[in-house]
């Protein structure tokens, strides 16, 4: 009988004080992130340093995250210095962020005559193509893109970036645009974009977006231009803004990443002819 309440009694300290333990070290922490004008900071991605939790900041930079006190917040905007946080230093539960302005210049450019427009990327527009949706249902920040390559050695700068909209969910829901160069390995690398850029859709279809006045180049490499779903409410389980995929007989290097970690790319089956590529589009402004 002893030797049943000894083993009861280590089962019962296996499995549920680390939980009691855990549950007793989490902090819900709520905050504000403004610029050093003191302006707010909109759509801010908040994160774990590990990347396990991500987050945005709503349209007045206001944000809420329940962390453990070894945990560390991560704080990132295109166009700002990061800050790193360590949640066991927060002795208040709603802090407030300033985030330093990362300054990037850019060359503006003119559309004139004389410059040819190429459209490349995923261009099908036919509907009996399309065969499913890329959504995120997920509590996180999630990201899906496209490589839009530079089969002909175009030289130029991004007009535009376009994503086919489906309607299968709710069409308003804002997403942030990003483009980013190519690594010698062949994966997204640094921002191109000088500042964040975040849109929303009024209706499904093509969602084209003027980006000329940054003069972002497109060199032989390409790009890769890509969807950030933004979770602003961690406690509402919302289908976010989505776009559609066609079946193609030409394969596309597409990447998808959470919480701004690690990218995955997604490898193209060798025995398979038929091909799911996001529908991302890329038009260019040829010197």
């Amino acid at each position: 009988m002893f030797q049943k309440y000894l083993i009861k009694l280590s089962l019962f300290h296996i499995f549920f004080l680390p939980l009691f333990a855990f549950s007793q070290n989490k902090k819900n922490i709520s905050g504000q992130i403004f610029d050093i004008k003191g302006q707010p900071v909109s759509y801010s991605i908040i994160t774990n340093k590990n990347r396990t939790v991500g987050l945005s900041s709503d349209t007045l930079g206001k944000f809420e995250v329940s962390m453990v006190k070894t945990d560390t917040l991560l704080i990132s905007n295109i166009g700002y210095y990061s800050k790193v946080i360590p949640v066991i230093g927060i002795s208040d539960s709603n802090i407030k962020i300033i985030l330093e302005e990362n300054v990037k210049e850019f060359n503006p450019i003119y559309v004139t005559l004389n410059r040819k427009k190429i459209m490349l990327g995923e261009k099908t527009k036919r509907k009996m193509f399309k065969s499913m949706t890329l959504s995120n249902t997920r509590i996180e920040n999630f990201e899906y893109g496209l490589h839009i390559k530079n089969p002909a050695n175009y030289l130029g700068t991004i007009k535009s970036v376009g994503y086919y909209i489906s309607n299968a969910n709710k069409l308003k829901t804002p997403f942030r645009i990003r483009i980013y160069e190519i690594t010698e390995k062949g994966f997204p690398g640094k921002d191109l974009l000088p500042k964040g850029l975040v849109v929303s859709a009024k209706k499904s279809g093509w969602f084209d977006v003027d980006i000329s006045q940054f003069g972002i180049p497109f060199g032989e490499k390409g790009v890769v231009v890509s969807m950030e779903w933004l979770n602003i409410d961690p406690n509402k389980n919302k289908l976010s803004q989505s776009i559609e995929a066609v079946r193609s007989t030409d394969p596309k290097i597409y990447f998808s990443r959470k919480n701004q970690g690690y990218w995955i790319r997604y490898k193209i089956p060798k025995d398979s002819e038929v091909y799911h590529n996001p529908m991302i589009r890329c038009e260019i402004l040829t010197n």
